[in-house]
């Protein structure tokens, strides 16, 4: 091993320290060109606290149960300071994290140009905590939430969490399209789901897709017509949490099978009057349906997520007939 003078290994790591610093100043606010005349945002943190802490169309379609969960069991006395929790999440981004995103940027934007991915000229990406998601990425009308936890280290990782990410931003803008997609895998308009009174207090609002107006019709398998299943998401137990421990520790995926009724879709009764959910059948038949590239099967939605970021990353799947046919449908606007 040579040897170092000390003098100059005492600049080296001075060097080091610097360039560390330098590294976690956090960065201000800042726009990056991306496809389609839109950019993407760096938030700064006043930014990002005005995004998390909006009264939104999901904050208001959260239960007491989901909102007592995503603040680990405290329960604000008003609304206002539900909101208040929220803002404090919110993170100054540091200039290696947005170097990063800016590269990944750079690696995605000619996949969206070429597919005319349609998004809003400006999307806002917030770094924050994680508290108040539990530490899972998503995104409320044109801002994406990603906590820093969540980050990848790989280049494709944090490509396909941005492409999925901007997948739900775009579909909120362009809901025709999204129901085009949804077609692929199943899925056709319906409408609003009715949440069953035993499931309202334990209902669980996904910020990605709050609402439920697509379903899946599957014939029975014993016979006697077609069954539309909706899924939805429901907690198994109150809100009590073991050491470690998330929401997503209780979380529990229902098939409803709805009917149209009223005006809306409500959960088919049987004849004891319990709720109706699919059988093992027409859950296997489901979950064929979807297409088989991705576990993430909450809702139409999350599901095409992913599908759309596996072609926009470019990263190997199961089925890959499907990853055309949803290149096929963005080529066809």
């Amino acid at each position: 091993m040579r040897r170092v003078p000390i003098a100059g290994l005492w600049r080296g790591l001075l060097l080091l320290a610097a360039l560390a610093c330098v590294a976690a100043r956090p960065a201000s606010a800042a726009d990056i060109a991306f496809a389609g005349g839109a950019s993407l945002r760096l938030a700064s943190v006043e930014e990002g606290a005005a995004a998390l802490g909006a009264r939104d169309e999901w904050l208001q379609l959260c239960s007491d149960w989901h909102r007592a969960a995503l603040l680990r069991g405290r329960k604000p006395d008003t609304e206002a300071a539900l909101q208040a929790l929220l803002s404090r999440a919110a993170l100054a981004w540091t200039r290696e994290e947005a170097s990063r995103i800016e590269a990944s940027a750079r690696r995605l934007a000619p996949r969206f140009e070429a597919l005319g991915v349609p998004l809003p000229r400006q999307v806002l990406l917030i770094k924050t905590d994680g508290s108040e998601s539990a530490g899972a990425p998503h995104t409320r009308g044109d801002a994406v939430m990603l906590p820093a936890r969540a980050l990848p280290p790989g280049e494709q990782g944090l490509d396909y969490l941005l492409a999925h990410e901007l997948f739900h931003v775009m579909s909120r803008r362009s809901p025709v399209l999204a129901t085009r997609l949804y077609a692929l895998i199943g899925f056709e308009p319906a409408p609003e789901f009715i949440w069953p009174q035993e499931l309202q207090a334990v209902r669980i609002v996904n910020p990605d897709a709050p609402h439920h107006r697509h379903a899946m019709r599957l014939p029975r398998a014993e016979g006697g017509g077609d069954v539309w299943l909706m899924p939805v998401l429901v907690a198994k137990r109150p809100v009590r949490f073991e050491a470690g421990e998330t929401f997503f520790d209780v979380m529990e995926l229902m098939l409803v099978e709805v009917v149209s009724e009223g005006g809306g879709s409500r959960a088919r009764r049987t004849a004891d009057g319990k709720l109706a959910t699919a059988s093992p059948a027409l859950t296997r038949a489901y979950m064929d349906r979807l297409g088989g590239n991705t576990g993430y099967v909450i809702h139409p939605e999350e599901t095409m997520a992913d599908n759309f970021a596996f072609l926009a990353a470019g990263m190997p799947v199961r089925q890959p007939a499907l990853l055309q046919r949803i290149e096929a449908v963005f080529r066809s606007q």
